[in-house]
Order: structure tokens, then sequence, then C-alpha cells
């Protein structure tokens, strides 16, 4: 996510696509900071009407750490979950977890990146990190396009 918004990508970028979007992406963050980001930004307001969450190319979550999050986020009307693309091991692992808890919350929504990006391998580069980042346009643009048809959805 941190690759479509404006902080690391020219336009466009998700906020310039998504009105009153609020981008809280950071590089190579885990899963397991999940509580710990959002608790905090929901705390004393009232809740925005959809969080994106888009985590697992750092290491795959746990049902548990799902379940944390879902606690944390009970009050969002909807939550919207980022399946992963990328070269390492536990791809298949963290979309699993992923798809698989979803629907236990009725509030929780797929948006299964994974299934658009992966038929297209020259979306993206080969690099030392994971072959996922969103550097090349395409890959960006149809990401973009993917968060805001599913938060205007």
């Amino acid at each position: 996510m941190a690759g479509a918004s404006e902080q690391y990508a020219p336009m466009p970028n998700l906020e310039s696509e998504i009105p009153d979007l609020i981008v809280d992406a950071d590089v190579s963050r885990p899963f397991s900071m999940a509580k710990t980001v959002l608790a905090p930004a929901l705390a004393g307001v009232s809740p925005p009407s959809i969080v994106v969450v888009h985590l697992g190319t750092n290491g795959p979550p746990t049902s548990d750490q799902f379940a944390e999050l879902m606690t944390v986020a009970s009050d969002v009307p909807r939550v919207l979950f980022v399946t992963v693309k990328l070269d390492k091991s536990w791809e298949s692992t963290a979309n699993a977890v992923i798809r698989a808890n979803v629907p236990l919350y009725a509030n929780a929504e797929l948006v299964d990146w994974w299934a658009l990006a992966d038929p297209h391998p020259e979306w993206f580069s080969s690099d030392v990190n994971c072959g996922c980042h969103l550097w090349k346009s395409a890959a960006r643009s149809a990401y973009i396009n993917l968060i805001s048809s599913a938060v205007g959805g």
C-alpha cells in the first residue's frame, strides 16, 4: 500500500483517487503490528466507515492476529482485507489465513489483489526484496483501481 500512496508514488496515488482517505502505510510493517497501529487511530472518535488492511507481505498473519485486529475494528462497518502478491514462500499461507478469516466477521470483506496481479508478472520487477513493489505504473494503476473500486462498492 505504501507504494501506491502519495508518500511514495507520483500521481496517480490512492489519496488522489479516494476522497478523505488517510493512509498509514510503513515499509516492512508486519501483520502483528495491525492492532497496535489501528487501536490509537480508532480511540475516542467515531470510527471510519471503512478501514483497508493490506498486510502479510512481511510474513503471514495468524488467525489470532486477525481476531485481535477484528476486535479492535469491531465498530468499523467495513474492514477490507487485501490479499498479498509477492515472490516469497509465505505468500500462499498469508492469503490462506486472510481468505479463511474474512468470512468469520460480518464487517470483513476480501479484496483479492493476488487474483488480479498473479496473471501479470510483467507488472513487477525482480528485486532483492520480494518482487511485490508497485514500481511499474501498470501495477500501481491496477492496485489503485482495485482499492478504489472496493472502497466505492
